[in-house]
């Protein structure tokens, strides 16, 4: 379980969003000009299982990547909120590859760590410079490290 960025376009929601909501969280991230929230991602499929509103933000903005974190439903357990609606990985799987959206809040998932925190500059989510195929941050032979933070 580690913290990576990700392009915004790879990341596959499965539930609607609150506007409101939204609109909320893109003042107070273009306030702080720091992520400190990363999305919650299954780990092969790429959809988001937390963070949908921080998904709908990042594309509003324009970014280019996010910060995530990878997960398996063997370690996470999900459960409907909703009970005409069936949750379950492989129903997440088949409604993501869809782009069959739960309703709001349906989904309900329980992390084992819910604090944790990032806090990476904007500017380092909207600039290239970046090997998306691990990850992995990419600096210029001439550059100091990026100001970044991770805790739990």
């Amino acid at each position: 379980m580690g913290l990576i960025l990700l392009p915004v376009d790879q990341l596959v929601p499965t539930e609607w969003i609150k506007p409101r909501r939204v609109a909320a969280l893109q003042k107070k991230l273009l306030r702080e000009a720091v992520w400190t929230r990363p999305i919650c991602v299954e780990e092969n499929d790429l959809f988001v299982m937390d963070g949908h509103h921080r998904l709908c933000v990042a594309r509003k903005l324009g970014l280019n990547r996010v910060p995530v974190l990878l997960l398996s439903y063997d370690d996470i357990p999900v459960i409907s909120r909703k009970k005409r609606y069936l949750v379950s990985e492989q129903a997440l799987k088949q409604r993501a590859s869809m782009r069959l959206l739960y309703p709001y809040k349906t989904t309900r998932h329980f992390f084992p760590e819910n604090n944790l925190s990032c806090a990476i500059p904007l500017g380092l989510l909207q600039s290239t410079g970046q090997d998306f195929q691990t990850g992995a941050l990419q600096q210029p032979a001439n550059s100091t490290a990026p100001d970044l933070a991770i805790s739990a």
